[in-house]
């Protein structure tokens, strides 16, 4: 199939697992979805990445015809109108569900047919408070709604209200504080939350998080208006190990005597204001860092190279200047990765290509 990226194959009984097609030669078709469903009773994992020229119900009808025994179906980009999701229904096996970049509008009831998923996804779609409020009925333990402008704390509390919940990401969703401060006990469970980008996250439920989520590992708050109080009430979780907090106005220089007696292991951060304050990077137990500036920061770099635990780095804006970074790869033997954000063609980048011992580089 010159449709099909990616083919997994089961040595141990022969079978094709996992199909997926990108469509980046031409359109996914009828025809090519036919001719495999010889594999009606063996795959499980479908990934159709480009369907717009098919008629939606069709499609659909098709899929759960055709593939009875599928644990995850993934269709990004489902055209317009498909507003019947019903057929996938029949699929009892079916556990992860993935319609990111559907532009069409959802008969948001027919959500109600789904009992038995696990991970949904809907990232920059239409989905609104009712297809919650019916998926809130399923095990899920992961959900993203990335982008979703048409859902409020209603249906996001009553997705948050599932006790099976890990992983939550409602990265610009327009998400309030209302809607973490419904969060109650059964929310112990979650370990992953994506706050990033909803302006209207404050530290009246920042201040909180713990108290709802005491066995938070990973928080990505990044782009919301938080302060400095946040950050020191997370200074008591034991569990925290990746905290993304860029891009926060609140947040100042001073974060780091809270930061550095905790146990994060990723950081995203801003550094503004006194460099020198930022000395804790030495001797906290970080693994990848993070940063973002406007201004330069290059007294911040001996204390990059000094941490004998940091081993990825990525840099936004102007946080050093071109001998700084030469100094940093060159000096810093243990580095295992570095990111830039610098044009490819940019003389530092063939510089730290050929120069510097660091095994992966991206730009």
């Amino acid at each position: 199939f010159n449709q099909t990226e990616i083919v997994e194959f089961s040595p141990e009984n022969q079978q094709i697992v996992t199909l997926h097609f990108t469509g980046t030669q031409a359109p996914m078709t009828l025809q090519t979805l036919e001719a495999c469903s010889i594999l009606r009773g063996t795959l499980k994992h479908l990934v159709i990445s480009n369907s717009r020229e098919l008629e939606s119900t069709t499609l659909l009808e098709l899929i759960s015809k055709s593939f009875s025994c599928l644990h995850s179906l993934s269709l990004k980009m489902l055209p317009s109108p498909a507003r019947n999701i019903s057929p996938l229904s029949s699929i009892k096996s079916l556990r992860e569900l993935d319609i990111s970049n559907s532009q069409c509008t959802f008969d948001e009831t027919l959500f109600s047919h789904f009992k038995s998923l696990t991970i949904f996804v809907a990232d920059n779609t239409r989905i609104g408070n009712t297809s919650l409020l019916h998926l809130a009925q399923c095990p899920l333990t992961a959900v993203s709604l990335r982008f979703c402008q048409f859902i409020e704390d209603e249906g996001i509390s009553a997705i948050l209200s599932s006790s099976s919940l890990e992983s939550i990401d409602l990265s610009s969703s327009n998400v309030t504080d209302n809607c973490i401060l419904l969060m109650t006990e059964e929310n112990h469970g979650v370990t992953q939350l994506h706050l990033s980008n909803n302006s209207q996250i404050t530290d009246s439920s920042g201040e909180k998080l713990l108290t709802f989520l005491p066995s938070l590992i990973k928080l990505y708050i990044s782009g919301t208006r938080i302060t400095d109080k946040t950050i020191s009430a997370l200074y008591a979780s034991p569990f925290l190990r990746t905290l993304y907090i860029s891009n926060n106005p609140g947040c100042t220089y001073r974060i780091g005597q809270y930061i550095r007696f905790m146990r994060v292991k990723e950081l995203s951060t801003d550094m503004e204001g006194n460099p020198e304050s930022f000395g804790w990077i030495a001797y906290q137990d970080l693994e990848s860092l993070r940063i973002t500036s406007k201004e330069c920061v290059d007294p911040v770099a001996p204390f990059i190279i000094q941490s004998k635990t940091l081993q990825n780095l990525e840099v936004n804006g102007m946080a050093f200047t071109p001998s700084t970074l030469r100094q940093i790869a060159s000096e810093k033997t243990n580095l295992h990765s570095l990111r830039l954000y610098l044009p490819f063609d940019d003389p530092l980048v063939s510089f730290l290509f050929i120069h510097t011992p660091v095994p992966e580089i991206a730009v």
